[in-house]
């Protein structure tokens, strides 16, 4: 069976094997530094989420990163990634604060799977739908949900075309 919910570094249940697990499987965003690590986990609108399987109760398969945003910060890419990527130092320790309008976007700018062994079957997908249900339930006014998700063979195929040229 499996299980998504919101990940917390204060959460008994995520070892530091666990966690460093996930920091050296991240594949969109790689973590770099402990103020990455700490503004994806603690920023302000920033939330982790992870799906589990019974089997693997500790372990998470697939970890999403999201954002919440209003109207203003989602409507282009670069202020997308300004949000995302804002400033370290910016952050607090204690900083789960929401932003001072309320959050109508939510952008999912991360997902990596953990054990690609399990590629393909859905579990990306699965796992946003299960913290868009959430979202849905505790955030009522974000009405919009975005990925910033990669295709998985862009990469590969822009850099054969630039390579052409």
């Amino acid at each position: 069976a499996w299980t998504a919910r919101p990940l917390s570094l204060e959460d008994p249940q995520l070892s530091k094997s666990t966690l460093s697990l996930i920091q050296t499987k991240e594949a969109v965003h790689p973590i770099t530094c402990p103020q990455d690590w700490n503004h994806r986990w603690r920023g302000p609108g920033r939330f982790v989420w992870g799906l589990f399987h019974s089997r693997l109760p500790q372990q998470p398969l697939v970890v999403l990163y999201m954002a919440l945003m209003n109207d203003d910060t989602s409507r282009s890419m670069t202020a997308i990634m300004d949000q995302i990527q804002r400033p370290p130092e910016s952050i607090t320790s204690s900083s789960k604060e929401q932003p001072t309008t309320k959050p109508t976007r939510a952008v999912f700018y991360s997902i990596s799977n953990l054990r690609p062994g399990l590629t393909g079957l859905g579990l990306a997908e699965s796992l946003i739908q299960a913290a868009v249900a959430h979202l849905q339930q505790r955030q009522p006014s974000v009405q919009t949900f975005s990925t910033l998700s990669p295709l998985p063979t862009f990469q590969k195929w822009l850099t054969t075309r630039l390579e052409a040229e």
